[in-house]
C-alpha cells in the first residue's frame, strides 16, 4: 500500500505542476486578450488544449490509484477522503498535505483568472457585434423607419438590400 500512496502522491504532484503551468498560460492569455493579439491567443489556446488533455490523463491515473487505495482499505471510493489520504501518506513517509494545499490554491486562482478572461472575451465579442451592427446598419433605432435618406444609405459598408 505504501507504493500505491507514493504513486498517488506523484501523480498529484504532476497535476499540481501542470495546473501551475495552466495558471501561467491563463495569466498570459489575460494580457493577450487585453492587447487583442489574436495570433498569440491562438497559440495559447492550442497549448492549453494539449495541457488539458494531459490533465485528463493524469486525473484518470489519480482516480485509478484512488480506487485501488480505497479497495485495499476496504472502503468505497467516495468514503476515502483527502484528509484520510493525507494521514495515510504521512504514515507512509510521503508528503501529500502540501501538494493538496498547493493544488487547491492553484485551482482557485485559475478559476478566478478564467472568469476574468471570460469577461474579457464577452466584452470583445460585444464590441465586435456592436461594430458589425453599426457597419451593416442592422441597428435601426438611430433613424425613423422608412425615412432613410440617400446619404445614410451610401455611408454604409455593406448594403443589405443586395
Amino acid at each position: 500500500m505504501k507504493e500505491l500512496i507514493h504513486s498517488y502522491a506523484e501523480v498529484l504532484a504532476e497535476e499540481r505542476e501542470l495546473y501551475r503551468s495552466l495558471l501561467a498560460k491563463a495569466m498570459t492569455k489575460k494580457d493577450v486578450l487585453v492587447r487583442g493579439d489574436i495570433a498569440a491567443l491562438e497559440e495559447i489556446v492550442r497549448v492549453e488544449e494539449e495541457m488539458i488533455h494531459l490533465a485528463g490523463r493524469l486525473e484518470q491515473k489519480r482516480l485509478e490509484y484512488h480506487r485501488q487505495l480505497a479497495q485495499s482499505l476496504g472502503l468505497a471510493e467516495e468514503e476515502l477522503s483527502v484528509e484520510r489520504l493525507i494521514t495515510l501518506a504521512r504514515d507512509a513517509g510521503c508528503e501529500l498535505e502540501t501538494v493538496v494545499s498547493d493544488l487547491r490554491e492553484i485551482l482557485t486562482e485559475l478559476g478566478q483568472i478564467n472568469e476574468i478572461n471570460a469577461a474579457l472575451i464577452r466584452q470583445s465579442l460585444d464590441f465586435v457585434n456592436f461594430s458589425l451592427r453599426l457597419f451593416t446598419g442592422a441597428e435601426e433605432g438611430a433613424t425613423y423607419p422608412g425615412k432613410e435618406n440617400s446619404a445614410s444609405r451610401t455611408a454604409r459598408f455593406v448594403d443589405r438590400t443586395v
